[in-house]
């Protein structure tokens, strides 16, 4: 059988538990392990993009977790803007008199009416910039809408096996259960091991950096 979409992973899941009655709790299975699987730094995926500055409070992407870094790099201008906690923009916009509008030399995190992540820019931008921005991408869950992605269209056991993993509870003494377990304890360290090697390269020594938190 195929696993490349939602309905191919609920349908495995079924022949996996040798159930036909499951089809209602099936997705909470798979909705348990996203939940792990979003505090876990194996799906912590880096992606570079460029954003657009031109207001005081400015969108982040739909998809941005964490953000690493926002810079200039342009032929007008290059180089890093801060990223400081709310407080501190404020500190650092009396020390600086950044009271005018210009281009933008630091950003906090704060959210809108609705909770969603955004930037809070100082100097207040004079015109419309175009920056560079570095962050970590959410995992997108899947849905009836979502059929698919990169986790499990790359690495279709972690999906089978992690879900099969969050049955047990509701199944009750599943003695498959500790295979299951060790199974996507496995998969899980691979995948930790390959984003590290995707990142660091071959020297996963090299300890994380640490990054600014929306």
């Amino acid at each position: 059988m195929a696993l490349t979409t939602y309905t191919e992973l609920k349908a495995s899941i079924a022949d996996w538990l040798n159930r036909g009655d499951l089809t209602t709790v099936i997705p909470d299975f798979i909705t348990l392990l996203e939940a792990r699987l979003k505090r876990h730094h194996a799906v912590e995926r880096s992606r570079e993009a460029t954003i657009t500055l031109d207001a005081q409070h400015v969108s982040l992407p739909t998809d941005c977790r964490e953000v690493g870094e926002l810079y200039f790099n342009d032929d007008t201008r290059q180089g890093p803007i801060d990223l400081m906690s709310p407080s501190a923009l404020a500190k650092a916009r009396g020390i600086n008199g950044w009271v005018t509008s210009s281009y933008p030399r630091a950003a906090a995190f704060t959210r809108d009416g609705s909770g969603r992540q955004q930037l809070l820019l100082a100097p207040t931008p004079d015109t419309s910039y175009t920056a560079g921005i570095e962050y970590v991408q959410t995992l997108t869950p899947l849905s009836g809408s979502n059929e698919d992605n990169w986790v499990l269209l790359e690495h279709p056991d972690v999906y089978l096996f992690g879900s099969l993993v969050h049955s047990a509870p509701y199944l009750k003494d599943d003695s498959r259960l500790a295979t299951w377990k060790t199974t996507l304890d496995e998969a899980l360290a691979e995948l930790d091991a390959l984003v590290d090697r995707e990142t660091y390269g071959a020297n996963t020594l090299v300890q994380r950096p640490q990054r600014a938190i929306g």
